[in-house]
């Protein structure tokens, strides 16, 4: 047991200080889901799978909320998405000390008379 003591006492850490230093991100890391709000039409299929019911869909106000703790980036979503509105990007979300709440417009068409 000594031995390792002494080893671990002349080597560097294991771990990275991210976000200040480069994450190696593994290949195949499922990172975070985020949408492409021009191709959603809103169906809300990505909240009624959603197993942690991390997503909410408004339809009125055209918006999607996703409350980041809960988020478990299983890609649920992504794979119901007939639209291929979700993606999921390799990158890690940056660390919070709060309940994160993510939100995406809609941009809503007027119609003119």
């Amino acid at each position: 047991m000594l031995s390792t003591v002494f080893r671990n006492l002349v080597s560097k850490p294991d771990t990275v200080k991210y976000p200040y230093a480069a994450a190696d991100i593994p290949s195949g890391n499922r990172g975070r889901v985020e949408w492409n709000m021009d191709a959603c039409i809103l169906c809300g299929l990505c909240e009624k799978r959603c197993p942690t019911l991390a997503v909410k869909v408004d339809k009125r106000s055209g918006e999607i909320t996703v409350q980041v703790p809960r988020c478990i980036a299983c890609g649920v979503c992504i794979d119901v998405c007939s639209k291929d509105a979700i993606t999921m990007t390799p990158e890690y979300s940056k660390p919070c000390y709060g309940k994160e709440v993510r939100s995406y417009q809609k941009e809503m068409k007027t119609v003119s008379e």
